[in-house]
């Protein structure tokens, strides 16, 4: 620490050339659109812990959350071998499926749906009723799905 630094830049290539791909671009887009949905699930229930508990009864919205970063957390530990097996393009896919599967399962996917018809001849309030009891568990196991599905596309290597 007596001196200059030493002068590296004969190191340094003549000319700078970078090129910038504007597909790089499109992926950072949906990388972000990734993160912004995966966030969005976890962060929506805590700030608003009366609202959550509201509408969807006898829920505790931080175990939402512990739930969400405790399967984060796992995934972030996995996430360099699902990398190396899979390969970066299908790690992100397998990280987007797990979002859109957990957002199903979360929100009641194809069985709200189905409940519209209302084949069996039950009133609307029968139906939101019996659809209550079974939505405890289906709000755990897609934040669990969601959370294991953010590492595999927030923590990949630049593209």
């Amino acid at each position: 620490y007596g001196g200059p630094p030493p002068d590296l830049t004969h190191l340094l290539p003549d000319e700078d050339v970078y090129k910038v791909y504007s597909s790089r671009w499109i992926m950072l887009g949906y990388m972000s659109l990734l993160n912004l949905l995966s966030d969005w699930t976890c962060y929506s229930v805590a700030p608003i812990a009366l609202l959550t508990k509201k509408a969807f009864g006898d829920v505790d919205p931080e175990s939402l959350v512990t739930v969400f970063l405790g399967a984060n957390a796992v995934a972030s530990a996995m996430e360099p071998a699902i990398l190396g097996r899979l390969g970066l393009r299908k790690t992100v896919l397998f990280g987007g499926f797990l979002l859109m599967l957990g957002s199903i399962v979360k929100s009641g996917g194809l069985r709200s749906l189905m409940m519209m018809k209302n084949e069996g001849g039950m009133t609307r309030e029968e139906m939101l009723e019996e659809e209550s009891e079974d939505i405890t568990w289906r709000l755990f196991l897609g934040f669990f799905l969601v959370g294991l599905s953010q590492p595999l596309y927030q923590c990949t290597p630049a593209l």
